[in-house]
């Protein structure tokens, strides 16, 4: 499914909050969002939307916004449930007669089905929004409405690294494939149940695969680092480093091998643009230490040497 941007910067101020109110707040959140007239800043607004079949993830930035979904608004039928992971500052929230606080890092979940409130400054947050069909047992869902999850959790960890992987494939046209839905759906299953028990036995069907591409997501990013190791990568996921080993080894794969790969990509994207440059500096702020064994690993690879495929960059560009 596309993946759809929207901004108020162009926008005259006086324009920025009611195009923000009807189009994203009644189009895809189907909720009355306000702006504060009393916060210091000018308000502004911007978003990323993927479209699954039935999960919506939208990476958004803004300040200024009071969301509100009152008793009068419910007739819509809108019945959905919206995960909110805040990255920024506190968030306060109301739902189901629970008042509780959203630090950055946690996350809350809100059912559409009941009134909720929720005011946000200056912030970044990821919305992840499902219709409540989607959960085969959403009683549980309905009973977490309102519960703040502290930062820190392995499964809320996991769900945030996941996040960055499902996000870069789908601005890469992706989208958000159906077994990736899945994921999401049961790991947010997990959050809301009571128990430890209850939230692996949720989860369970997505872990494997969630956090396989969460540690291959964090690998790609922090592969130019020298010393990266599993247990870093596998903290970052809220595994354990045995727990790494044994997640990648389920499904064949091997830590030294993909973060090889992953640093072989980073040498390949500097190399093709053909700027000048020592291929062993090259190799070395990849994360390479040994540039006898990075040449070997680049010729298995790619069936060139590193400076072919350099003069080949420089020819092209």
């Amino acid at each position: 499914m596309s993946l759809i941007r929207f901004s108020t910067d162009a926008l005259p101020t006086r324009d920025r909050a009611p195009v923000f109110r009807d189009l994203v707040g009644r189009r895809f959140i189907n909720t009355e969002m306000m702006v504060n007239p009393a916060y210091p800043r000018p308000f502004y607004f911007s978003m990323a939307l993927a479209m699954g079949e039935t999960v919506r993830i939208a990476e958004v930035d803004f300040a200024a916004v009071d969301v509100h979904r009152r008793a009068a608004d419910l007739h819509d039928g809108d019945d959905g449930v919206t995960c909110f992971l805040p990255t920024g500052v506190p968030v306060r929230s109301e739902h189901r007669d629970r008042r509780g606080v959203i630090r950055p890092g946690g996350a809350v979940l809100i059912g559409h089905a009941a009134p909720g409130a929720s005011c946000w400054p200056d912030n970044h947050v990821t919305l992840l929004m499902f219709p409540r069909a989607a959960f085969a047992d959403p009683a549980p869902i309905d009973a977490a409405g309102g519960l703040t999850h502290a930062p820190g959790r392995p499964l809320l960890k996991l769900l945030r690294a996941y996040l960055r992987s499902v996000w870069r494939d789908a601005e890469a046209g992706a989208g958000v494939p159906p077994a990736v839905e899945r994921n999401l759906v049961a790991i947010v299953a997990g959050l809301a149940a009571h128990t430890a028990d209850g939230m692996r036995r949720a989860a369970w069907p997505a872990l494997g695969p969630a956090r396989v591409a969460a540690m291959r997501e964090v690998i790609a990013r922090r592969a130019a680092e020298p010393g990266l190791s599993m247990r870093e990568v596998a903290a970052a996921v809220g595994l354990s480093e045995r727990s790494g080993h044994l997640t990648f080894a389920a499904a064949a794969l091997s830590f030294s091998e993909c973060l090889a790969g992953a640093r072989l990509d980073l040498v390949r994207a500097r190399l093709e643009t053909g700027r000048p440059g020592r291929i062993i500096d090259i190799a070395l702020d990849a994360g390479f230490g040994d540039v006898a064994h990075f040449n070997r690993l680049f010729r298995r690879r790619f069936a060139m040497t590193p400076s072919d495929m350099l003069h080949r960059g420089r020819a092209t560009a």
